[in-house]
């Protein structure tokens, strides 16, 4: 759950420190120290009525807003000012799974690409450490740590 409300959600960030908004609260002011892009679910609210999937990039690049976005359910939200997908679209899609994660995917294509952030250090593959989160050897050429 993010900050106190009834989300569910992810960020990352780009390493870089950010300036928080102007007039920015004890709690936005620490989120936002940071260029992050923050993706997840929301139930729903005053603000948004239903619930939907989201994505918001702090800061906000120029032209976020005409970003082409995958699938065609996503979209620029002007009233939030961030990437949403309807829960009854991705509800009644084909696959929604697939429409879950392109949309995460694309949003934060689009997000680290317009923000301007060195995708090709931040992308790098993590250790093999199996499912047992490293506790026996590894397949990779590192060994496991020690017990």
């Amino acid at each position: 759950f993010y900050w106190g409300d009834f989300d569910l959600s992810q960020s990352r960030f780009s390493g870089k420190p950010a300036q928080p908004p102007k007039g920015a609260g004890r709690r936005e002011r620490f989120a936002n120290d940071q260029e992050n892009i923050t993706s997840g679910f929301w139930p729903g609210g005053s603000t948004f009525p239903k619930p939907a999937f989201y994505s918001y990039i702090y800061p906000t690049p120029a032209g976020l807003e005409s970003a082409s976005l995958r699938p065609a359910a996503g979209r620029f939200d002007t009233k939030l000012n961030e990437f949403a997908m309807d829960y009854d679209d991705v509800r009644r899609g084909a696959e929604p799974e697939e429409m879950i994660l392109e949309f995460l995917r694309s949003t934060y294509e689009a997000g680290a690409t317009m923000g301007g952030w060195d995708r090709g250090s931040l992308e790098q593959p993590g250790p093999d450490v199996g499912p047992d989160m490293g506790t026996t050897p590894s397949r990779t050429s590192e060994p496991a740590p020690a017990s």
